[in-house]
Formats: C-alpha cells, structure tokens, sequence
C-alpha cells in the first residue's frame, strides 16, 4: 500500500530541546554528510555487481521490518503530532 503523506521538516534544535527519543542519532550520525557515491567501490572492487535497485531494496527492508513488528505505530507515539502542529504554526506566521 502506497500513500503520499506531507513531509514536515523539524529544525535539530527543536528535536533536542524536546528532548524527542533517539534524536541523538541525528547529532551524532545525520548532522555529517553521508551521501554515498558507489564510483570508487565499482573502480576497485570490480566483481561488486549489485542486483537490486534502491528502491527495491528499501520495499524489501520496509516489508520486512513491518512484518517483524520493528515498525511502531505512529499513532502511539505521543510527542510527534504537537511538534508538528508547533511547526506548522511557524510555517504560517506572519511578520510585519
């Protein structure tokens, strides 16, 4: 099932001033470039011949994780819907 949801882009501050759960990995990991170029893998390492697109890949991790339950039910998470709101509102003030 595929559904089109609105992207709601939350400044890293604001994930570490509310204090959301495993927003450290943003700080530790994201917050560094970690866009991958296979150029130099496919130069030196010529028999890497991968079969499976990205997208691929990623509906076979997403069927995957959701049928091992490892997926949790965004309706239980609690502190998303409110920093969302906070964001939209800011999104939609207005300056004079």
């Amino acid at each position: 099932m595929v559904r089109e949801v609105e992207l709601v882009g939350i400044p890293l501050a604001d994930l570490m001033t509310f204090n959301v759960p495993n927003s450290g990995i943003c700080n530790e990991i994201f917050a560094h470039n970690v866009i991958y170029n296979g150029e130099k893998l496919y130069r030196d390492v010529p028999e890497f011949n991968p079969h499976m697109t990205l997208e691929a890949y990623f509906e076979d991790i997403l069927t995957s994780l959701d049928a091992t339950g490892r997926i949790p039910n965004s309706d239980d998470v609690k502190w998303e819907d409110p920093i969302i709101a906070a964001q939209r509102s800011v999104r939609n003030a207005k300056i004079n």
